[in-house]
Parts: structure tokens; C-alpha cells; sequence
């Protein structure tokens, strides 16, 4: 059996590893279509390359002030579940699959 510490700590693994390879493959696949789509918006609408080119600039503060509010999201969404697995009995949670 598990303890109850044990148990909070494998529900906090494994929100950490879901929401670390969503991110991760977020921003794996957003910089990928930025790369692919970048070089059709460089010219304009008579397919002449825009003078001067398009330079891509990373608004560091904004992005980290974005996912600043996302972690906040995730830490709540990961203190409520802790809360209400820790008021829900050990045996329960356990066989909340079966049936």
C-alpha cells in the first residue's frame, strides 16, 4: 500500500510529466509552423520580397509574463487535485479504474 505522501507525490509526478510534455511539444510544433510559414508572409501580394525583410523578434517580457500565468494555472489546477485526493480515502482513489 501506499501512503498518503506517496500518493500525493505520484499524482504531482505525473501532472508535472503530462503538462511538461504538452508544453514541450507546444512549443516544439509552434516553432515549426512559424518556421514553415514565416517565408510566405515575407512577400507581398505580388510575390515581390518586402523591403526591408522581415526580421522575427521575441518579446521575452510578454512570453515570460505568459507563461509566468501558466504555471500559476497549472500549480491551481495541481493544488486542487492534491486537495482532493488528500480528502478522499487511500482505498478509494486506488480503485477509482476498477468496475
Amino acid at each position: 500500500g501506499l501512503s498518503m505522501k506517496q500518493l500525493l507525490f505520484l499524482v504531482v509526478l505525473e501532472q508535472v510529466m503530462v503538462i511538461g510534455v504538452a508544453v514541450a511539444l507546444g512549443i516544439y510544433m509552434g516553432a515549426q509552423m512559424g518556421t514553415a510559414i514565416m517565408p510566405y508572409l515575407a512577400n507581398s501580394g505580388e510575390n515581390v520580397v518586402v523591403v526591408p525583410p522581415m526580421a522575427v523578434q521575441i518579446d521575452w517580457f510578454g512570453f515570460g509574463i505568459t507563461f509566468g500565468l501558466l504555471g500559476l494555472v497549472f500549480l491551481g489546477v495541481i493544488g486542487a487535485i492534491l486537495i482532493s485526493v488528500y480528502r478522499m480515502s487511500i482505498h478509494r482513489i486506488m480503485r477509482m479504474g476498477e468496475s
